[in-house]
């Protein structure tokens, strides 16, 4: 490179570096679960299915989580584009818990705007609804809603 042409790399340099920077960079801080136990499956979860808390459309920033029963075992955060969560399998050798074979995975978003933790119901495209080692499966529909319950004094629901 010429010096003529250094002002032209350090400009299109930054330029490069506004464009990375520019994006919103969300961490997942709520669900914990074990990573890393040795064996997984990846769950799919397209922004063209546009998954919804209580009717509206999920947040950037929502974290999705996945359960084994009580156990979170993966969690990702929405970003408005597809995304995958990886959900981990429990390892015998070493003892490490996770996932089991055959058992239905459930799912939770967090919904940061209201702090809550709201149960949601998905159906697949492929794969699930149990955990498989080195499964692969892909939401076609991702819907939480808040439970509510109306007492209507007489002992009904």
């Amino acid at each position: 490179m010429t010096f003529s042409n250094v002002g032209r790399a350090v400009t299109q340099g930054a330029a490069i570096m506004s464009l990375i920077m520019a994006g919103t960079i969300y961490s997942q801080t709520h669900f914990t679960f074990t990573s890393n136990t040795g064996n997984n499956m990846t769950v799919l979860v397209q922004a063209s299915i546009n998954p919804t808390v209580n009717g509206a459309a999920i947040a950037n920033g929502d974290e999705i989580g996945v359960f084994d029963g009580s156990l979170c075992v993966g969690a990702s955060v929405w970003t408005g584009s597809n995304i995958t969560v990886t959900v981990w399998g429990a390892c015998l050798i070493p003892a490490i818990v996770g996932a089991t074979v055959g058992d239905t995975l459930r799912y939770r978003i967090w919904h940061v705007s209201t702090a809550q933790e709201i149960p949601a119901t998905v159906t697949y495209t492929s794969g699930g609804p149990t955990y498989s080692v080195n499964g692969m499966a892909i939401l076609s529909s991702l819907v939480a809603n808040t439970c509510s319950v109306t007492y209507n004094g007489n002992g009904n629901t």
